[in-house]
């Protein structure tokens, strides 16, 4: 994204748990190694969680048409699969970094999946229209997030191979301020400063050290909060850039429940030494439920569709 100036540049940022191509301030921009992993998390393949089979890393293209032009962005996010060919992400995922109502908005790329080294195209997507990122900053140079409807489905070329699953929805709503452990897996950062995973990776590294592993997870607490789960990262468990639109795990009669997508961070400042290590902002799925249903009627409407215009 283009440098819009140091307040704006640090309010959109604050989905920087999104994109890769993001600017950000020098002090705070990523670092020169390549550290893939959720905030505190782990690199062991969990083969034996069905969750694990169902996570992917996006590489996604944002194409803008408009009477000035054309432009290609980029931008890296992790995303759930809820059926063999439909990913459950995040909707600022796939947003343009200048927002112009009169342009048309074009999503393609690749969704990858480090369990079993296969990459899938990316046919159509499409984000909540109501997706508000709720940004303001106080007297004291904090900037806080109240994100709202970021959500955001993507239907693949093709439907995904076994070992890979999906995951199941949820099937009902959580009490407010309740507190809820989940395990949330991204392929993102392990704190601000780090490079995000690079779907070139070689996978035979991996397969020799778990530790290379791009997929990582961890087990944290979130309270539930309107449509949110809110988390504290002080301590080190949560989430970072390029973990966006990742899933957020609870287990029921065996089944892996994704009950939350990974939206941005909160409560920061250009002071904060990490901001992945402050308070983040997940979106409950439930409460969008009956849009994911329609979502997926309007995604598999077209299917001569190469790619999608985002709903906005």
């Amino acid at each position: 994204m283009k440098s819009l100036g140091l307040v704006l540049t640090l309010t959109s940022c604050l989905a920087l748990v999104a994109c890769q191509g993001s600017s950000v301030p020098n002090e705070l921009a990523p670092g020169d190694g390549r550290i893939a992993g959720i905030v505190g998390g782990k690199a062991t393949r969990e083969k034996s969680d069905p969750a694990y089979w169902s996570v992917a890393a996006l590489d996604l293209k944002i194409s803008v048409f408009s009477l000035q032009g054309s432009k290609t962005e980029t931008s890296f996010c992790t995303g759930t699969l809820i059926d063999k060919d439909l990913i459950l992400t995040a909707a600022h995922c796939l947003l343009a970094s200048e927002k112009n109502p009169f342009a048309t908005v074009r999503i393609s790329g690749t969704a990858f999946f480090s369990q079993t080294g296969e990459h899938y195209e990316i046919k159509q997507a499409l984000g909540h229209k109501g997706y508000n990122e709720n940004v303001r900053r106080d007297s004291t140079g904090t900037t806080h997030a109240d994100p709202f409807a970021d959500i955001a489905l993507i239907l693949l070329e093709k439907q995904v191979s076994s070992p890979l699953r999906p995951a199941s929805l949820p099937t009902h709503s959580f009490d407010q301020g309740a507190s809820l452990l989940t395990r949330i897996y991204g392929y993102g950062a392990e704190n601000y400063m780090n490079r995000l995973f690079s779907t070139q990776a070689s996978e035979n590294e991996a397969e020799e050290d778990d530790s290379k592993m791009p997929l990582r997870w961890v087990d944290a607490q979130g309270t539930v909060t309107n449509a949110q789960l809110r988390y504290d990262q002080s301590k080190g468990k949560g989430f970072c850039k390029g973990d966006s639109g990742g899933p957020h795990f609870i287990s029921e009669n065996d089944r892996s429940v994704v009950i939350a997508v990974s939206s941005s961070v909160t409560d920061v400042s250009l002071s904060t030494p990490d901001w992945c290590r402050r308070h983040s902002v997940a979106i409950l799925v439930e409460p969008f439920l009956d849009w994911i249903q329609e979502g997926i009627t309007t995604l598999r409407s077209d299917p001569s569709a190469e790619t999608s215009v985002i709903s906005k």
